[in-house]
């Protein structure tokens, strides 16, 4: 049976699917596809303009997750499926049949997808000869995860402790520096934004992709000599609450580059060399 996708509407939270033939339309949607350890998951598969006794007589209706059938209608494959899912019939209005699956309590693991799926009874001689697929319809689960690991780079020779919130001294000669930040490991890729002193500098995004994390480069600010102020680096998931990260560092400027602090810059250069970083000659 020939089968084309109608639309993919999103409007406000609700992600709506609507697909549908010569002869049955489907429409399922989902509040969110992007949800929080702990939260619940609800779809709903509505088929307008068939009552519930047509659907039983022409149709079967299967919610199924990460390929793993759970419902058929209302009705649970194993009764231990209780424990994660619900089902109930929404619409019991003439000619509009509706069906709401929620997951309980989602963690990592329900991450993936869920699909309804719609298939017609073919009938030969009042006997069922096979079923026809009319809809399948996908939607994503994604779990939100927070920030495994930041590294904030004041220039190419000194960085922040991946692991340390307290504020990073620095002793750096005058002059312009752009400091970068990335961060990795989140579901969905974390906001990043630097800040120096209490203003934000402007930058740019060098990549963002769901492999490597979000890596923000600030454009060249000056720093004057005589002069301290802190940068800081402060990253957060969208819609995770207690996500954001930062680190800090303490910048102090100095007006002479002296031979102490050419030693020590040294230091942090040949460190870097040796971890394996690609910096630039000192």
């Amino acid at each position: 049976m020939e089968q084309r996708l109608i639309s993919f509407i999103t409007f406000g939270l609700c992600y709506l699917i609507d697909y549908g033939n010569s002869e049955y339309t489907v429409k399922a949607s989902t509040v969110s596809e992007m949800v929080n350890r702990g939260d619940d998951y609800v779809a709903y598969c509505n088929i307008p303009g068939m009552g519930a006794l047509d659907i039983i007589q022409n149709l079967k209706v299967q919610w199924l997750h990460n390929g793993q059938p759970i419902t058929e209608y209302c009705e649970f494959c194993n009764p231990e499926l209780t424990t994660k899912y619900s089902c109930r019939i929404l619409s019991t209005q003439s000619k509009n049949f509706s069906l709401e699956l929620t997951i309980s309590d989602i963690q990592q693991e329900d991450a993936g997808t869920l699909e309804c799926n719609v298939l017609q009874k073919i009938w030969e001689k009042r006997r069922l000869v096979r079923y026809d697929s009319v809809a399948k319809l996908p939607f994503s689960i994604q779990v939100r995860e927070p920030i495994k690991t930041m590294v904030f780079r004041f220039d190419s020779s000194f960085l922040t402790q991946a692991d340390s919130d307290t504020p990073y001294r620095v002793e750096v000669p005058p002059g312009n520096y752009s400091p970068s930040c990335s961060v990795n490991g989140s579901i969905p890729l974390a906001d990043v934004t630097i800040t120096m002193g209490d203003t934000q500098m402007p930058g740019t995004i060098v990549e963002k992709n769901t492999m490597k994390g979000t890596l923000f480069v600030a454009n060249e600010a000056e720093f004057i000599a005589n002069t301290r102020t802190k940068v800081k680096c402060t990253s957060a998931v969208p819609g995770l609450p207690d996500s954001t990260m930062e680190r800090i560092f303490a910048i102090i400027v100095r007006s002479k580059w002296t031979m102490f602090m050419k030693n020590v810059y040294t230091q942090e250069h040949q460190k870097n060399i040796y971890q394996g970083r690609n910096v630039p000659k000192v």
